[in-house]
């Protein structure tokens, strides 16, 4: 068996992340879970050295932060090429952001609600073998 990529989950739902790591894990991903409404974020998502990247779109009731987050990790030396899935149930955020996306490498959105195929699918399409 190939060794799996190291995930990290930023979100801001512990149902949520919980959710993610138990599906993560079953799939042997090793995974780090983040709430993504703390001040330190990005701080955790570095100290993660995620291989995969998987952030909500919108954090909190802010704007788009988790946005925020992907142009600032394409910007990271170390987490510039990280595949990132943008996991979402909001369409019109993801509209509002299509353009810039379809700019960016290696992000692919899956929207929520969601199975857990389209997430094993999602990450095999950022990571081939």
């Amino acid at each position: 068996m190939r060794e799996m990529q190291r995930v990290t989950v930023v979100n801001n739902s512990p149902e949520f992340l919980e959710m993610m790591a138990d599906v993560l894990h079953d799939a042997h991903y090793p995974t780090t879970v983040i709430d993504g409404d703390g001040d330190n974020t990005r701080e955790l998502i570095e100290a993660a050295e995620p291989e995969i990247l998987i952030i909500d779109l919108r954090l909190g009731s802010e704007g788009l932060r988790g946005m925020d987050i992907v142009r600032w990790a394409r910007q990271h030396p170390q987490l510039s090429m990280v595949p990132t899935i943008i996991c979402t149930g909001d369409r019109l955020g993801i509209e509002e952001v299509q353009e810039e996306l379809d700019s960016l490498r290696r992000i692919t959105v899956l929207m929520k609600p969601f199975e857990i195929d389209e997430l094993y699918a999602a990450l095999r399409k950022l990571t081939p073998a």
